[in-house]
């Protein structure tokens, strides 16, 4: 599927680098008060170059990530910086998904469409593609194939003018962290943290804020 980034997704990461956005990106994401089990199940949802993935698995090198996105380019893209950077195939694999349906994926190695099983991931993060969803749709669906306790990490776009410019540019509409916290606790989801990004990664600070919740263990 063509999206507004298919155009640009040869030049994304180079882009990413450039700007600072991806190391201030990278920082953020190595900091995150975030523990996961020695063999964690990860999902990105709508990973663009797997700027993201790529920094879990330098946190968490014995973690298993599916990477996703709506954008066939995108995703040709992060293999090939996988492939380039050595990335054992076995701990990161890429498919399409809807950012609404989450639980769908047509891996890039298969033909089929594999369905998601309820509470398959341990963690779930998004980086600035939930603002293209419909919260309503998406966050039962990343509530259901998290494993309870598991962790959902959204790093949206921050209410700053330079975040809504992108919003503007981009068509799509920013996200209140209030908002997308009351969002969480109907969708089943408890201990929801806002942690902003600091000075230090800059510029990824103007523009992006994060949020952090646990899916609610059963009782």
């Amino acid at each position: 599927m063509e999206t507004p980034y298919t155009k640009v997704s040869g030049l994304w990461n180079a882009g990413m680098k450039i700007s600072g956005l991806e190391r201030g990106l990278k920082k953020y994401i190595m900091r995150l008060p975030i523990a996961l089990p020695p063999y964690p199940e990860i999902l990105e949802i709508g990973c663009g170059t797997a700027i993201a993935s790529f920094t879990l698995l330098e946190r968490f090198p014995n973690a298993h990530i599916t990477a996703t996105d709506i954008d066939p380019n995108m995703l040709l893209a992060a293999a090939k910086i996988a492939f380039k950077r050595k990335v054992p195939p076995e701990r990161i694999e890429f498919g399409e998904a809807d950012v609404n349906n989450p639980e769908e994926i047509l891996y890039l190695s298969k033909e089929e469409w594999t369905h998601i099983k309820p509470d398959s991931f341990h963690c779930v993060i998004a980086s600035a593609v939930m603002e293209h969803s419909d919260l309503e749709i998406s966050l039962p669906v990343i509530a259901r194939i998290l494993k309870p306790g598991g962790c959902f990490i959204n790093i949206g776009m921050s209410n700053s003018i330079i975040g809504k410019s992108y919003g503007t540019i981009f068509n799509f509409p920013v996200i209140a962290p209030e908002e997308f916290s009351r969002m969480l606790r109907i969708n089943n989801f408890d201990e929801i943290s806002v942690i902003p990004f600091l000075w230090n990664e800059f510029p990824t600070n103007l523009t992006r804020i994060g949020i952090i919740a646990k899916k609610r263990k059963l009782s």
